[in-house]
């Protein structure tokens, strides 16, 4: 199982590689032709207002920024998650000795700031994600730009950007078969077999009911136990070496969606505010317009982040 991950998550890392390479320069040019005909006429001249800038400048910098914030969050919690499970290994596997050595090493400090960040990063995920929707409901359904030839160019983009995820997931279409037909014969396959009973023959329990009592009964229920305890161990630990390799291995599907949708707005978003820097729109008035609760109304503007600030956390 572990080598049948293994080989997908190679594969699917040059996935992502030749698409991000092949994809990027296609980006560009279709960032430059969609900002020709719905942004900027070829004279340099604004086709449309300051204020329709500033929402598009949002529009795609909360749509890549959901992709960044997914990618990073994903990969760390996950490092955390791992980093939970063998700190509770490490009493599992040693409660019938306790002066046993543990079977993982782990840094306290390095746990301790693995589980902030954790934390941290899926707050931020979700304030992210919350801030996303609410630009859409307030873009895409409450008519919050009225202009309808504009209006039918957040479509196209979007429907762009959809094409972007369905080209990559057609190309990691037997990939994802693979990766289900792995995990299909895992669930067929035992998980204790390579734990041999123990030998419980005992020559000298053979004194008649009274030795059997006292002796064999105890012994039977003692190993049992300690067998039982080998048992849940053993599954324990192969159960989670699965879930860990099947989530590194989701994670990998996602990364390829998510960093191709990400670089793909990444680039308009360049895009578009060197255009907005052009028209003396930076810094003063290319501001984030929504938070969790909705358009924000009041003066406490936060400038849109500068292109060169954001970065796309990168796959391992």
């Amino acid at each position: 199982m572990k080598t049948i991950v293994t080989i997908l998550v190679v594969a699917t890392i040059m996935t992502v590689a030749t698409l991000y390479g092949s994809n990027l320069n296609e980006y560009r040019i279709f960032a430059h032709h969609w900002t020709s005909y719905y942004v900027e006429n070829d004279d340099g001249k604004l086709i449309i207002s300051l204020q329709e800038l500033t929402i598009l400048l949002n529009l795609v910098y909360f749509s890549f920024a959901r992709s960044a914030s997914t990618l990073r969050t994903q990969s760390i919690t996950l490092h955390a998650a791992t980093t939970a499970w063998q700190l509770y290994q490490n009493v599992v596997q040693t409660r019938r000795n306790p002066s046993k050595k543990i079977p993982y090493a782990i840094d306290s400090k390095e746990a301790l700031n693995a589980m902030q960040e954790s934390i941290i990063l899926q707050q931020e995920h979700q304030k992210i994600g919350t801030s996303y929707a609410n630009m859409l409901e307030a873009i895409c359904k409450q008519g919050l730009i009225n202009n309808d030839a504009l209006n039918v160019g957040i479509a196209a983009l979007r429907a762009q950007a959809r094409m972007v995820l369905v080209t990559s997931l057609q190309t990691l279409e037997d990939y994802v078969k693979e990766l289900i037909d792995a995990c299909q014969q895992y669930k067929n396959d035992s998980l204790f077999a390579k734990e041999e009973p123990p030998d419980l023959n005992n020559e000298e329990v053979t004194r008649g009911i009274i030795d059997v009592l006292t002796n064999w009964l105890p012994s039977i229920a003692y190993y049992s136990f300690v067998y039982a305890d080998r048992l849940s161990i053993t599954a324990s630990e192969e159960s989670w070496r699965l879930l860990n390799e099947v989530q590194n291995m989701h994670n990998k599907l996602w990364e390829t969606l998510e960093t191709l949708r990400a670089q793909f707005y990444l680039v308009l978003y360049q895009t578009l505010f060197a255009i907005a820097q052009k028209h003396e729109l930076v810094p003063m008035h290319a501001y984030i317009m929504f938070d969790t609760d909705g358009l924000i109304i009041d003066n406490t503007y936060q400038p849109l982040p500068n292109p060169t600030q954001l970065t796309i956390h990168a796959w391992q």
